[in-house]
């Protein structure tokens, strides 16, 4: 998913220098807080994977998505981002439609 840092070894050897006692313990806490972070934050991608795609019924209106269309833009930074509304003629698939488009 991203960067994965290296953990930090568990197991330190002792030291008399009181700050450094000090600084360990905090970073051995922020370690246990990022990992209980993380936990979070991955139970929350896992949940919104399983959402269902918003379902569209034949005579509603969508817009099409620009990225792949080419219109005769002189750049694709000009190009409009979509296009629409469009009616939609038939539903092909679960993410699948026919759209009556004004230029057919």
């Amino acid at each position: 998913m991203g960067y994965h840092p290296r953990p930090l070894p568990m197991i330190f050897e002792k030291t008399m220098i009181p700050s450094v006692e000090k600084r360990i313990t905090e970073l051995q806490k922020l370690r246990e807080e990022t990992l209980a972070l993380l936990d979070i934050v991955a139970r929350r991608i896992k949940e919104r994977t399983g959402r269902n795609f918003d379902r569209f019924e034949k005579g509603q209106k969508v817009w099409l998505e620009g990225k792949n269309l080419s219109l005769g833009y002189p750049s694709p930074k000009l190009s409009l981002k979509r296009e629409g509304p469009f009616e939609i003629e038939e539903v092909l698939g679960p993410v699948t439609y026919k759209l009556k488009l004004l230029f057919q």
